[in-house]
């Protein structure tokens, strides 16, 4: 199956592959088949490359010589014309632009399956985590959004959707209560964590000054009365 597949492949592209071996003077047929299994193209064998020889030379792209040898069979030398040049020239620019079509292409659906695979783990660990359905909506949209416009591979910038999903919210542990007598209270939480957390301490008189370095929340307690339903965060 991945030799026919390959064949297939080669259809196409092969004139202009064998018209690519004596650029630099000549070449006969023996030698362009290693040169073309040596690139990876995989065996010609001749019954498929001196056919298309014949049509080159047919085509006034190559010009050929035979020359007899002091022992064994003679050969027949192939080298490029002037519009075997051109025309080596214009056609490698347009398969090299197809071929980049075709990367493209594979690469954004690769990319698609990936975004798709991202999406349902944090869905469903967030689920797991009984995150509320809104929160989970809008997480997801978000994230689809950033997937989207910039394109990124997503293991490689969010790691395994588990792990992602337990950075997001609902899985992360609440940081601990701030000491009763405390002036400064550094924590961190999660997505969703962090806006109760504002909340909640907000009332109590902490004021968010900044994040550290690491995203952590720096805070201060602001002495006198809190009104109710204020958080304090800025």
């Amino acid at each position: 199956m991945a030799a026919d597949r390959r064949s297939s492949w080669l259809k196409g592209v092969l004139d202009l592959l064998v018209l690519s071996c004596p650029t630099g003077g000549e070449s006969y047929g023996y030698e362009i088949a290693k040169a073309l299994a040596g690139a990876g193209l995989g065996e010609i064998k001749g019954g498929t490359l001196y056919p298309v020889l014949n049509r080159l030379e047919e085509a006034g792209l190559v010009e050929a010589e035979f020359r007899a040898a002091e022992r064994g069979p003679g050969r027949r030398y192939y080298r490029l014309t002037g519009p075997g040049r051109e025309h080596l020239a214009a056609e490698g620019a347009a398969w090299s632009e197809f071929h980049r079509a075709v990367r493209t292409q594979l690469h954004a659906g690769e990319q698609h399956h990936d975004h798709r695979r991202l999406l349902r783990g944090v869905d469903g660990a967030l689920r797991a985590a009984d995150v509320p359905e809104e929160q989970i909506d809008r997480t997801t949209a978000e994230l689809r959004g950033h997937l989207a416009e910039t394109g990124t591979a997503p293991e490689e910038e969010f790691g395994p959707a588990a792990r992602f999903a337990a950075r997001l919210g609902g899985l992360a542990p609440a940081p601990g209560e701030p000491d009763g007598a405390a002036e400064h209270w550094t924590w961190t939480a999660d997505l969703f964590n962090d806006r109760r957390m504002l909340a909640v301490h907000g009332d109590q008189g902490w004021e968010v000054e900044r994040l550290d370095a690491v995203g952590r929340f720096v805070c201060r307690r602001v002495p006198g009365p809190r009104s109710p339903g204020s958080t304090g965060a800025r």
